[in-house]
């Protein structure tokens, strides 16, 4: 009768030292060194968009795309006119698999900027969700001279045949 006795005793006794363990402190969380030092950079010079953008990239390069577009966000906040802010925040949201807002974020950017790089991302975009917006944006490059991106045009154009099912306008 004493051996299980103790036995109980014993189990509690760890029980109670496990949670009572106060060198792990479940609380405090610890920024690593490279976001802590960009964090650092961003709050000493806090107008360099080169610094802000490095951050941005940090989290994405570690698939952290919430906190990615948190910053892209913040940033944006402070310059609403930067068409290559909303470009990186519709890029991050592609990547987070969100193609309405990386839409909305393209869309945007044009509006601001209508280069023809955006125009073309905008496009695949569209022709991936099957969206007829992208033959009219393929055409609207065909149109511009200036936009030198007939070949892109085409491929979009291609694109989004291929993504309807219809192979052979696709080719």
């Amino acid at each position: 009768m004493s051996k299980p006795f103790f036995g109980f005793f014993l189990l509690v006794f760890i029980v109670l030292e496990a949670c009572n363990n106060t060198a792990t402190d479940k609380t405090t969380t610890t920024i690593p060194a490279a976001e802590k030092e960009l964090r650092d950079a961003v709050v000493a010079h806090p107008d360099s968009f080169a610094l802000k953008e490095k951050l941005i990239k940090y989290f994405s390069d570690n698939s952290n795309f919430g906190q990615a577009i948190t910053e892209t966000e913040k940033a944006i906040k402070g310059d609403t006119a930067n068409a290559k802010l909303w470009d990186i925040k519709s890029m991050l949201y592609f990547l987070n698999r969100d193609t309405t807002h990386a839409i909305a974020a393209l869309e945007k950017a044009i509006a601001i900027d209508p280069q023809p790089v955006y125009k073309i991302s905008l496009g695949l975009t569209y022709a991936q969700t099957k969206n007829k917006k992208a033959l009219l944006l393929s055409d609207e490059l065909l149109k511009d001279p200036k936009a030198k991106a007939g070949m892109q045009a085409l491929f979009i154009k291609g694109f989004y045949f291929s993504y309807m099912g219809d192979n052979q306008k696709a080719i």
